[in-house]
């Protein structure tokens, strides 16, 4: 075996491209090696960080952590230092081997904080253009607070700004940092349409393609290189020149996480059992009896077209392809006139005028739309997302109103105004009732204002939580919120070993590192019970910070000292 130190791909310093920027470029081109990255305040080692195909799968770091996830987000929040990557394994096999997506570590590592001018010099790219989310399966690997969603949803359904984004945010800070994931991720794109419609052929929805975008609007990854650095880089930034080494993956290595699934889309969602969401139409009435055969055929027909429309798009509808010209629509459009005009209606079918007026609004927006060159190409893209039905439109405008609302909820909850927020979550639950974190906002709020004194409240407050965690078993409101009743009801060890996975699935939640902290400093396991908070025993011996043994040789002479 050659003890010759290897050379690297790339090398540069964290001061003039950030640790976001390495990763996103390192996924990007799919690498097969070791980072390593030295410390900015000069102490002896490196932290080497293995990846596979693109993703972390191992690690070896100054400073010892349960997982590999936890390990690794401190060093996001280095402003400088040099790094190099390598196309070899220099890492082995440690205890915190495990993969873990880039996508969803870049998004937790910005809740702890990102450079300011790095985030302004990337969002200053876009100017005053309106921008759109770029819909792709990526959306769903970044595992969003319920904050974070719901801006989300705020700009994927209408696009805007980035200033006015922020603007319009509740939390700026959470919009600011959104914006800036989903633009290094590549998730961002300039809307080139009309902005302001809140019909479905100007409205941007999941799903939709995207609509001519210049060539401005995604950034790639190694432009970042040339953010504003506090200090002179260290190295010279190589990775635009990098190509994927064809090192042999280490062997035992994780596989890549597969991406969590996205969530439905607006034209996929339906309300449990059937039931109408704010905004349906009215079922049609049923047939009264002594109809003619002919008349009572035709209410049938009508109620049957009633039904189908709404998840028609306007293709459909007006029974054309969707390489109909303009003459070809008109044609078809006239003839369904003849068959669907409300002042057509029998005298005895007038039950049904208003069923035969919202049919026929159905044709006359998709003739408007389909007629006309410019209105036709945008609604196309809409169709081939997989949107463009009358119950879509209602969808998206449902959970654009719900994503909206619920961002006064946090603000109503400060107030102690838990009246006035159990209105306005039962209102939102009307219109997006799939949501998970909208169920755990209405048990979060009867439990803070009843406690648990009331125990009508108190189970009502609880079957809220379940049916949020029914929904996502991860939802970080429902799990804390829960945590907390348990405590509160005497069933410590059940509300401990919810304390312990909010830790596990969200390390920055400070009350569940409070929660784990005391159980740590009395020894006790995820099984035993919490301490009280009034535990004063002492913490005990923390592990030894000095880097794992076996690093002679090769590896001592490449990572003995910074060079």
């Amino acid at each position: 075996m050659s003890n010759e130190a290897p050379q690297p791909l790339a090398q540069g310093d964290l001061a003039r491209t950030p640790l976001a920027h390495v990763v996103l470029s390192i996924t990007e081109r799919a690498l097969d090696g070791t980072l390593a990255l030295w410390p900015e305040d000069g102490r002896p080692g490196q932290d080497r960080v293995l990846f596979q195909q693109g993703v972390p799968i191992d690690a070896r770091l100054l400073e010892p952590a349960a997982t590999l996830e936890r390990g690794l987000l401190p060093l996001f929040q280095r402003k400088a230092g040099p790094y190099a990557f390598y196309a070899s394994d220099l890492v082995g096999e440690t205890k915190v081997r495990g993969a873990v997506d880039p996508f969803a570590l870049i998004a937790a590592s910005l809740r702890g904080g990102a450079r300011r001018e790095v985030v302004d010099a990337v969002l200053a790219r876009f100017g005053e253009h309106p921008l759109r989310v770029v819909p792709s399966e990526a959306l769903g690997r970044f595992d969003l607070l319920p904050k974070e969603k719901a801006s989300l949803d705020v700009l994927r359904a209408e696009p805007r700004s980035a200033p006015a984004f922020i603007a319009s945010a509740v939390d700026e800070k959470v919009a600011r940092r959104l914006l800036y994931l989903l633009a290094i991720t590549k998730q961002l794109e300039i809307f080139s349409g009309e902005v302001g419609r809140r019909s479905l052929t100007e409205v941007t929805t999941g799903g939709t393609a995207a609509t001519g975008a210049s060539p401005s609007a995604k950034p790639a990854v190694d432009e970042f290189a040339e953010a504003p650095a506090p200090r002179a880089a260290a190295a010279s930034d190589d990775f635009a020149e990098v190509t994927a080494p064809a090192a042999r993956a280490p062997s035992g290595a994780s596989t890549a996480p597969r991406a969590p699934a996205p969530t439905s889309s607006p034209s996929t969602r339906r309300t449990p059992e059937g039931g109408r969401r704010p905004g349906d139409p009215e079922p049609v009435p049923d047939a009264p009896a002594g109809l003619s055969p002919e008349l009572a055929a035709r209410w049938q027909e009508i109620a049957a077209r009633a039904v189908a429309i709404e998840d028609q798009n306007y293709f459909q509808m007006l029974g054309v392809s969707q390489t109909a010209g303009p003459d070809e629509v008109r044609a078809a459009y006239f003839k369904l006139v003849k068959q669907w005009h409300p002042d057509r209606l029998a005298p005895d079918l007038q039950a049904l005028k208003l069923t035969a007026e919202r049919i026929f609004r159905y044709l006359t927006e998709a003739h408007d739309t389909l007629a006309e060159v410019e209105k036709r190409g945008t609604y196309l893209k809409n169709v081939q997302g997989g949107a463009g039905t009358p119950r879509a439109e209602r969808a998206l405008q449902a959970v654009l109103e719900a994503a909206l609302q619920f961002q006064k909820v946090d603000v109503l909850l400060r107030r102690r105004d838990f009246a006035g927020a159990l209105r306005l979550v039962d209102e939102i639950l009307a219109l997006a009732p799939d949501e998970a974190d909208y169920h755990a906002a209405r048990g979060q709020v009867l439990f803070k204002q009843h406690g648990v004194q009331d125990k009508v409240m108190l189970a009502e407050a609880t079957r809220a939580l379940d049916a949020a965690l029914a929904r996502d078993e991860r939802c970080e409101r429902a799990l804390t919120t829960k945590a907390e009743l348990l405590q509160r009801t005497g069933k410590e060890r059940e509300s401990f070993a919810l304390w312990r996975k909010v830790h596990d699935l969200y390390p920055k939640n400070v009350e569940a590192q409070r929660m784990v902290r005391l159980a740590r400093m009395r020894g006790t396991s995820s099984s035993s019970r919490p301490p009280p908070p009034d535990s004063k025993r002492p913490p005990s011996r923390v592990e030894s910070k000095r880097p794992p043994k076996g690093d002679d040789g090769l590896l001592s002479k490449l990572f003995g000292k910074k060079k």
